[in-house]
């Protein structure tokens, strides 16, 4: 599991979501992260606005 801070994209109001950076959804060439939270849901962020990104201790992606 990871921790990604970002802006958000219009506010810049900064968030926090935690979750699975899967590389079937994620490719190095878009400017987009697609995060899979633990309920099924996902986040789509803006690569650009990402302040902090940190895999979670005591877990695996």
């Amino acid at each position: 599991m990871y921790k990604v801070v970002f802006n958000h994209w219009q506010t810049g109001e900064t968030l926090t979501v935690s979750g699975i950076i899967d590389p079937k959804l994620n490719n190095d060439a878009s400017d987009r992260l697609v995060v899979t939270k633990a309920d099924g849901s996902f986040e789509d962020i803006i690569k650009s606005t990402i302040i902090e990104q940190s895999e979670m201790a005591g877990t695996t992606s």
